[in-house]
């Protein structure tokens, strides 16, 4: 099958406009709203592609990080993102210099050795987000911090977070808008009494895409392919099949035009086997092997993810003895991942991933079977 090297393969946004204005209503009559959906629903195009724009153009200072780009730190992210839009430099400083310096281009070109120290404000990230906010307000506009996976920001501490809320609340002109892919996460920083940010931002769910959706991108194809029609019902079909993540379905119509494919069941099943080399497939095989279990159990609707019998079949896939404890490591280590997520029935887990989710189900994967005890 032939090739075509010269098809533009950046599909357009969808746009939701309606949702958009009713967000930016909700923020011009509240200090923030909060946005939940599963990963890959479209929440971070949404908000590059429509809130934020939109949100200019109604003269706000947006500024923006995705925490979970930086979830190891999601304070310092928040911090460097506020003092880039505050136009404060970096926080490190020259120490010494062992050798010879000369400018070059405006930048200090340093022979020899060098010892750099940080800066007092570096060593205060309070202090910081302080200095930053009062900055980036003193500009005379209105200022929308957006955070993306805002839940991520549970890992910086009790300090950084109530620092975070008193500095929000001491400036009327700054406004949140967050987003999170774990409702129980947005729920521990939002929606309890005891949070930091209780009642300060108003939860939404991101609309799903539906019939709309599929057609405009029957039509991405059509404009695409060249070709003069598509079944529609088909295509509808597949993204009912991909638990209509609309990413996923891009993905399927990219495979169809690049591949000149018309049928939409033979493009799901070309992405369908590309799960094989996909950052899903890379995700997978990252994770400790009786984290790859875990998820099976849970993935073919088991539970009792601590009963004998299944430490037992843990024990006969990985060779060596399961503990309880060793579970509960697993278990936490996946939800710390926000791969694993605790469902409205005690005791018991759901893949909070849907992507993982999907890749289980989808992939063509050489899974262990579960042993008769276990079904």
């Amino acid at each position: 099958m032939s090739v075509t090297t010269t098809v533009e393969t950046t599909l357009p946004y969808f746009p939701r406009p309606e949702f958009a204005d009713r967000c930016l209503r909700y923020l011009g009559l509240h200090k923030g709203m909060a946005l939940y959906a599963p990963r890959r629903r479209g929440k971070t195009q949404f908000l590059l592609n429509e809130l934020g724009p939109g949100a200019e153009n109604q003269g706000y200072t947006v500024v923006y990080t995705d925490l979970w780009k930086r979830k190891n730190d999601p304070g310092l992210a928040i911090v460097d993102a506020l003092e880039q839009a505050a136009g404060i430099r970096g926080s490190l400083k020259l120490s010494k210099v062992k050798g010879t310096a000369k400018l070059k281009g405006g930048v200090a070109e340093i022979g020899g050795e060098t010892e750099f120290e940080k800066s007092s404000s570096a060593t205060d990230l309070e202090g910081r987000l302080e200095t930053a906010l009062r900055k980036v307000v003193a500009k005379g506009r209105p200022v929308l911090l957006a955070i993306d996976e805002f839940q991520t920001l549970a890992e910086a501490g009790d300090v950084f977070i109530a620092s975070l809320r008193a500095n929000v609340q001491e400036h009327p002109a700054l406004k949140l808008f967050l987003t999170g892919s774990s409702r129980r996460g947005m729920a521990r920083l939002l929606n309890r009494s005891d949070s930091a940010f209780y009642r300060m931002a108003i939860p939404e769910d991101l609309p799903p895409l539906g019939r709309t959706f599929v057609e405009d991108r029957a039509q991405v194809y059509l404009d695409r392919s060249g070709r003069s029609q598509i079944d529609i019902e088909a295509l509808a079909a597949v993204y009912e099949r991909v638990h209509c993540v609309p990413e996923h379905l891009n993905q399927i119509i990219v495979h169809m035009v690049v591949l000149g494919l018309n049928d939409p069941w033979v493009g799901f099943e070309v992405w369908r086997q590309k799960l094989a080399s996909s950052e899903e497939a890379s995700q997978w095989e990252e994770l400790e092997p009786l984290d790859r279990l875990v998820l099976q159990l849970v993935s073919a609707g088991q539970q009792r993810l601590f009963a004998k019998d299944r430490l037992t079949w843990y024990g006969q896939v990985l060779g060596r003895k399961v503990t309880p404890n060793a579970v509960s490591v697993a278990t936490r280590r996946l939800v710390t991942k926000q791969i694993l997520g605790q469902s409205e029935t005690h005791g018991e887990y759901e893949i909070a991933d849907e992507a993982i989710a999907l890749y289980l189900s989808e992939a063509p994967l050489k899974l262990p079977a579960l042993p008769s005890a276990a079904k």
